[in-house]
């Protein structure tokens, strides 16, 4: 049900003055393991995977063959063999087929994390004050306690996500409102978004859409790394 104007417009107020609370968890979340995850994921996606540090980021895409945008998502290395990817619910399934498949011979485990993880973001100007932390660069993460529970906190263009536990969800958004964050619609959240330039797939991006295209080369596509799917009309 569409939210009234007035409701909306206050709630655009605490993203641009606040921190606005929102519950993102229909994203979906895969995981990458092994030896061999870094040197796999960099042969697949558009953006330099093995040069992230662990703790960085960055956003990527994967492309057919012919340069067309199939996903776009966010890599977070959490460990040396250990990365972490967040994309749209509908390219979940897309992203988990394409690298199960792309994977085999190599050491590189790839899974779905499931209902067992949750997803919130922190949106506006204090969104750092209420995580408790600061997290300079977009895509950077660390590890923070929140209400008990132990959960990944990674900076936006907006303000931050926090990936935690589905166990403690509860927990932890009643100690995000406790500090300051209040409750905002998806609706809200999209206009941030359209404001911000940042394009999304299903919405500006779609399936005949390349990454210079849409807008996205400075961000999502390295121009000095190796081969990977789509690259010859990209890059």
């Amino acid at each position: 049900m569409p939210v009234a104007a007035p409701e909306i417009d206050a709630q655009y107020r605490v993203l641009r003055e606040g921190a606005g609370l929102l519950d993102r968890s229909e994203r979906a979340r895969l995981s990458v393991t092994g030896s061999e995850s870094a040197e796999f994921l960099q042969g697949q996606l558009t953006n330099d995977v093995e040069a992230l540090a662990i703790g960085g980021g960055c956003y990527a895409a994967l492309l057919d063959r012919k340069g067309k945008i199939r996903a776009d998502m966010r890599v977070l290395r959490a460990a040396e063999d250990d990365f972490l990817i967040d994309t749209e619910q509908e390219a979940g399934e897309l992203v988990l087929a394409h690298l199960s498949m792309y994977k085999v011979g190599r050491d590189a485990d790839v899974a779905g994390a499931g209902a067992e993880e949750r997803l919130l973001s922190l949106l506006g100007p204090q969104a750092s004050k209420v995580l408790g932390i600061p997290l300079p660069r977009e895509h950077d993460h660390r590890s923070v306690v929140i209400a008990g529970a132990e959960c990944r906190a990674v900076a936006t263009d907006l303000g931050a996500d926090l990936f935690g536990p589905a166990a403690g969800f509860d927990a932890v958004r009643a100690e995000l409102l406790e500090r300051g964050a209040e409750p905002i619609g998806s609706e809200a959240a999209e206009i941030a978004r359209v404001e911000a330039g940042r394009p999304r797939l299903g919405h500006e991006i779609g399936p005949g859409t390349m990454p210079q295209e849409a807008g996205i080369n400075d961000r999502a596509v390295s121009f000095t790394k190796g081969c990977y799917i789509g690259q010859e009309t990209v890059a």
